[in-house]
């Protein structure tokens, strides 16, 4: 008997369908909530799905790209009921990978026409597929099924081993497993206890939650660790699916191990490898931050030293010209002056540029009127400011442009100030 799994949220018209249905006997799962389509194809198989789409929860477009998502339910054929027959909401509905449409509101005969349409498409597609295999020779298959690095291997499931205890009984182990563990495949399937051994005892939950996926899913892949012969470990990729046979409540898992020992010790070296990257990174960051410390270092011993030297300079050797043109000298020796005075003066200038007038040895008040002439304000405004007489701020003026060096030069003292700012 074929088994049909009608979804439709209004329950009046789930009734109406189950019974034409029913009454050309077909067998029915009927549910309103959308959400539980893929949970009851796991459980039931059936052999179609109709499917409306307006509904509150999952609308079905929805459901039909959940149930494609799952290789155990994305064969089923699917018909939508819908009200929606507009060419652009079928021709989304035919992308997403429908069968059919049926548009409400829909007569028996239509509703019957389409399921049966399907019903034979599916059935002699099935037909086909086992034509073609019937065709490929024995040992073809033997070669597909029994060589290299894939294991393929079949488990049922009985009546109360839907979990953990399904992996100790092989009805079907093939003879690759020489190739991947060593051992020959009657063994696994005499001594079922073997399997649980050589699990790694670190693999032992990925076993457990990649079962209770199967049986929730009806598909899963994951990676563990059997033991060899020899006694080393082997990392295998699992991958298996849950097959429900028809007309009965038997159920046999379908699976292939895959050794992929070689993938997995890459990905160790890779991580290796990536981990003494990283180290030489972090050791190079710090020599950075060594380097930035000896620089900024340097950056202050070199300001230090410019500042020693402008003051040596201006407190050792200038004082002495002043003192020496007080003095009774020819004009050759006051020539000589001049000349040894401007190239002092030559070599200190590019350090002085970089100082502030902090570092001119000015008074608080001349500070205090430096501090003015930047912002621009008058003689008269600065008195008044200081509450000085405008004398004072000429006096202190002259005493600032002598110890900048500018006495006697056209150089206008306010741009000058702001320069060393």
């Amino acid at each position: 008997m074929q088994k049909i799994l009608v979804v439709e949220d209004e329950k009046a018209v789930l009734d109406n369908i189950t019974e034409i249905l029913k009454f050309e006997g077909y067998s029915i799962i009927g549910i309103t909530d959308s959400r539980q389509t893929v949970s009851n194809a796991l459980e039931y198989s059936p052999d179609l799905i109709v499917c409306d789409i307006l509904m509150p929860e999952l609308d079905g477009y929805e459901v039909l790209a959940e149930m494609k998502k799952n290789p155990a339910t994305a064969p089923i054929p699917f018909i939508f009921l819908t009200a929606k027959s507009s060419e652009e909401d079928i021709k989304y509905g035919m992308n997403l990978g429908v069968d059919d449409y049926i548009t409400k509101p829909f007569t028996p005969e239509i509703l019957l026409k389409s399921v049966k349409a399907r019903l034979d498409k599916q059935e002699k597609i099935v037909q086909i597929f086992e034509s073609r295999m019937n065709k490929i020779p024995q040992e073809r298959l033997n070669s597909i099924f029994n060589s290299g690095a894939v294991v393929h291997y079949t488990c049922p499931v009985g009546a109360g081993k839907r979990g953990y205890e399904w992996g100790y009984e092989f009805s079907f182990i093939a003879n690759s497993i020489v190739n991947v563990l060593g051992y020959h495949p009657k063994v696994f399937i005499e001594r079922p206890e073997l399997w649980r051994q050589s699990i790694h005892p670190d693999d032992q939950e990925t076993i457990t939650s990649g079962m209770e996926r199967l049986f929730k899913r009806g598909y899963t892949t994951f990676d563990f660790r059997l033991k060899h012969k020899n006694g080393t470990y082997s990392w295998l990729q699992d991958s298996k699916q849950l097959i429900r046979y028809k007309d009965s409540d038997k159920e046999e898992i379908v699976g292939c191990w895959v050794d992929v020992s070689g993938r997995r010790k890459r990905e160790v070296l890779l991580k290796e490898s990536e981990e003494k990257l990283q180290g030489k990174v972090n050791n190079l960051e710090e020599v950075n931050n060594a380097l930035r410390v000896l620089l900024k270092n340097r950056e202050v011993d070199r300001d230090e030293l410019e500042e020693k030297i402008i003051a040596n300079v201006r407190e050792l050797i200038l004082p002495h010209f002043q003192k020496m043109r007080t003095t009774t000298l020819d004009f050759k020796q006051i020539a000589c002056l001049d000349i040894i005075e401007s190239n002092l003066q030559d070599i200190i200038s590019p350090f002085s540029k970089k100082l502030t007038v902090q570092h001119m040895n000015l008074t608080p008040k001349e500070l205090q009127i430096a501090s003015l002439i930047k912002a621009g304000k008058t003689n008269r405004e600065m008195a008044a400011f200081l509450n000085v007489s405008v004398g004072t701020v000429e006096f202190h003026r002259e005493n600032i442009r002598t110890k900048l060096n500018l006495k006697n030069k056209k150089a206008n003292l306010r741009s000058y100030l702001l320069s060393l700012a």
